[in-house]
């Protein structure tokens, strides 16, 4: 039996999947996802991505418009480490190779659900939102407490 992290873990991921199946897909676009409603305006930036996932999977319960998330806020979300289903990996600014702010998600959860082991994000002007591969050097790695 699958428990509530769980079951909060795979809702987030299927709302990723979703979001990469859409038809035109969804574009980034810096400042997207930054609203009350959590949707794409007309895209997502990285954190409004990962705040809109977060919040459908019921693992990010504030209200969007009243903590309007960015990159920095991820540095200081959830537990340090990674997680057991779920990491948000955010930038490490002190890492010389990476000049800017980003953050973006990997599951976890193959073995046990048969799904694969994945990243997504919403990388930079140019690429659709949702699964793409992703270097962790540089990141540090969040999770939420129950993942």
């Amino acid at each position: 039996m699958l428990t509530d992290a769980q079951n909060r873990v795979i809702r987030a991921y299927k709302e990723v999947d979703a979001i990469s199946r859409m038809q035109p897909r969804i574009q980034y676009i810096y400042g997207g996802g930054h609203n009350a409603q959590f949707i794409n305006d007309p895209g997502y930036d990285c954190s409004g991505f990962i705040s809109h996932v977060l919040h459908v999977a019921g693992i990010l319960a504030i209200p969007h418009a009243t903590f309007p998330f960015n990159t920095q806020a991820f540095e200081s979300w959830g537990g340090a480490g990674e997680g057991q289903w779920l990491t948000v990996w955010d930038i490490d600014l002190s890492a010389p190779r990476v000049p800017q702010h980003h953050c973006f998600l990997e599951f976890h959860i193959a073995n046990e659900h048969n799904y694969p082991n994945t990243f997504a994000q919403a990388a930079h002007e140019g690429l659709p939102v949702g699964w793409m591969g992703s270097d962790i050097r540089g990141f540090n790695p969040r999770h939420w407490p129950g993942s």
